[in-house]
C-alpha cells in the first residue's frame, strides 16, 4: 500500500508516488523502538549509579563525622571509664570522665541502629541520621600502661535510604586509635 501525496502544479494537480509502504512504516516504528529502549535504558542505569553514589555519600559523611566527634571526646576526655565500658563487644559503650559536671560521664553507644552521645545528664544526641545504620561500633582498650589510656574505635556504617526502584545498600567501615590527652604525662 502506497500513500499517494498531491502537488499543486500551475495547470492543476499532479498525482505523485512519493509515500511510504507499510513495510518501510514497521521499520521506522522499529527504529524509534530500539532508540527508546535505549534510551530508557540508560536512563535507568543513570538514576541507579546517581542513587548509588547518593546512598555511599551519605555512609562515608555519617562515619567521618561520627569518627571525628567520638575521637575528639576520647581526645578531650580526662580518662577513659574502663569499669563502665564495653570493649571487645558488638555495640560497644564507651564512658569518659571529663572532670567538668556539665559533661560528666560522657557515654558514647548505639541505641535505635544510631550512634549517640550522652553528655552528663543532658538528652541522648545521634551523632549519626536517620538514612544510615550503626550496625558494629567496637571499642579496643589499647592502653600500654596505666597513665597512657589508648582507645581503638571500630565502627561500620550501612545506609537505609536504598531509593524505592534503584538502590543498593552502601557499607562502609571506619577505624582510628586515640589516646586520652589530659593527664597522660606526654606532651600535647
Amino acid at each position: 500500500m502506497r500513500l499517494i501525496y498531491a502537488k499543486k502544479r500551475h495547470h492543476g494537480l499532479v498525482w505523485t508516488n512519493h509515500g511510504t509502504s507499510l513495510l518501510e512504516f514497521l521499520i521506522y516504528i522499529a527504529l524509534f523502538g530500539v532508540i527508546l529502549v535505549a534510551v530508557t535504558r540508560f536512563s535507568l542505569d543513570f538514576l541507579s549509579a546517581s542513587a548509588k553514589a547518593s546512598a555511599m555519600e551519605q555512609v562515608q559523611r555519617n562515619g567521618r563525622f561520627a569518627l571525628d566527634r567520638v575521637a575528639l571526646e576520647v581526645r578531650e576526655a580526662a580518662s577513659v571509664a574502663v569499669a563502665s565500658s564495653d570493649f571487645g563487644i558488638n555495640p560497644g559503650t564507651l564512658t569518659l570522665s571529663t572532670g567538668y559536671a556539665s559533661t560528666d560521664p560522657t557515654v558514647i553507644a548505639i541505641s535505635g541502629g544510631a550512634l549517640t552521645i550522652k553528655q552528663g545528664s543532658g538528652p541522648v544526641l545521634p551523632l549519626t541520621d536517620s538514612k544510615v545504620t550503626v550496625s558494629n561500633f567496637t571499642l579496643e582498650n589499647l592502653a600500654p600502661n596505666p597513665r597512657t589510656q589508648v582507645v581503638r574505635l571500630l565502627l561500620t556504617i550501612t545506609s537505609t535510604d536504598t531509593g524505592a526502584i534503584f538502590g543498593t545498600p552502601s557499607q562502609q567501615s571506619f577505624s582510628t586509635t586515640e589516646r586520652v590527652r589530659k593527664n597522660d604525662g606526654y606532651s600535647n
